[in-house]
């Protein structure tokens, strides 16, 4: 658990530190991605908390990567049909 809060410190503190401007094309991929990644990182922290045997860090990396593809795909489809996010 100290990597991860340690992790997240670091990850903070380069945020803060680094200028970088996402184009406009591509707020609503970035938006989608950040809702994703800490979607599983809950769902790994609910894991931990409850100690539940079954939690596999393969499991967690592959269904993060699984659902963050979805998740584009449908932002993808959402855009190229017309459809805002929060409807998509």
């Amino acid at each position: 658990m100290i990597w991860a809060i340690l992790g997240i410190l670091i990850g903070i503190i380069i945020g803060i530190n680094v200028t970088y401007t996402i184009p406009i094309e591509l707020i609503k991929y970035t938006a989608v991605t950040i809702i994703v990644i800490l979607d599983s990182i809950f769902g790994a922290l609910k894991a931990e908390i409850k100690k539940e045997e079954d939690y596999d860090p393969i499991t967690f990396l592959t269904g993060l990567l699984f659902n963050l593809l979805l998740a584009l795909l449908i932002t993808l489809m959402g855009e190229k049909l017309g459809i805002e996010l929060y409807l998509a």
